[in-house]
C-alpha cells in the first residue's frame, strides 16, 4: 500500500479525548457541583463528539476492532450522553424552569442499565487485554469496568456507590491521557518510550 494512502491508527487521538472529558466531569462526579452543572459539561461532550465518531471509523478501518467498539461505546455513546443531558438542563433553565420531578427521578432508572451494560462490554474488554497480554490496558479497563458497575448500581438506588465510582472514573481519564500521549510519543518517534 502506498504510505500516502495508509490510514493513521487513531487510537491516540481517541484515548486523550476520553480522558479529558471524562476529567470534566469530577465536580458532578465527586458531588461538589449538582446534576444542573451537566451544562457546563455539555461543550466538552459535544466538541468531542465528531472525534470520537472520526476515531471509531478509523479504527474500524483499520482493523482495530476492541478500540473502534470502546471508543464508540463508551466515549461515543456514555460520555455524549451527558452532553445531551446538559442541553436538557440547558433548555429547561432558559425556559425559567428546572428539570420536573418525573424525569429527573426516572433518570437514574434509565441510567442505571446502561452502565451495567457498559460495565459488563468493559469486562469483556478487559478479559480480551488480558488474553493478549497487555496488562496496564487490562487493568485499566478492569477499573473503568468497576467505576461503571458502581454507577449503575448508584443509579438503581441499590447503593450509593458514586465515591468509589468517581475515584474509578478519575483514574481512568488519567490513563487514557497517559496512555494516548504515550502512544503519540510511539508513533511521532517510532519507539516506545513510555510503556502503555
Amino acid at each position: 500500500m502506498n504510505e500516502c494512502n495508509k490510514i493513521a491508527d487513531p487510537t491516540p487521538l481517541g484515548n486523550i479525548v476520553t480522558g479529558l472529558v471524562l476529567f470534566t466531569l469530577w465536580p458532578v462526579l465527586f458531588g461538589l457541583a449538582d446534576t444542573t452543572a451537566m451544562a457546563a459539561v455539555m461543550p466538552w461532550a459535544l466538541a468531542a463528539a465528531p472525534l470520537i465518531l472520526l476515531t471509531s471509523a478509523q479504527a474500524f478501518r483499520t482493523g482495530n476492532v476492541i478500540g473502534a467498539v470502546a471508543n464508540g461505546a463508551l466515549s461515543g455513546v456514555t460520555l455524549v450522553q451527558n452532553g445531551v443531558w446538559g442541553a436538557v438542563v440547558v433548555a429547561y433553565t432558559a425556559a425559567g424552569r428546572t428539570v420536573p420531578e418525573p424525569i429527573a427521578a426516572v433518570k437514574g432508572l434509565v441510567d442505571g442499565p446502561a452502565f451495567l451494560a457498559a460495565a459488563f462490554m468493559l469486562l469483556c474488554i478487559s478479559l480480551s487485554f488480558a488474553r493478549l497480554r497487555n496488562a496496564p490496558m487490562a487493568f485499566f479497563m478492569g477499573v473503568i469496568c468497576l467505576g461503571f458497575a458502581c454507577m449503575g448500581v448508584s443509579d438503581l438506588g441499590l447503593f450509593n456507590l458514586r465515591l468509589p465510582a468517581a475515584g474509578c472514573v478519575m483514574a481512568f481519564a488519567a490513563w487514557m491521557v497517559y496512555s494516548g500521549s504515550a502512544m503519540l510519543m510511539h508513533t511521532a518517534l517510532g519507539r516506545k518510550v513510555l510503556p502503555y
